[in-house]
């Protein structure tokens, strides 16, 4: 079990370093870019964007 708690923290660190990331390489585009998005996509990106 703990093998298993130890897995999901390092999931946990790998999906804030991702989130981290993906804002970083957002933020370098036009804003208008992330306009020609359908509204699903573009809420998947505020997901992401956004902390929880």
């Amino acid at each position: 079990m703990s093998f298993i708690r130890f897995n999901n923290l390092l999931f946990i660190q790998t999906m804030n370093r991702i989130k981290y990331f993906v804002c970083i390489y957002l933020t370098t585009f036009d804003q208008s870019i992330l306009d020609f998005d359908p509204p699903p996509y573009s809420h998947l990106i505020t997901k992401v964007i956004l902390p929880q």
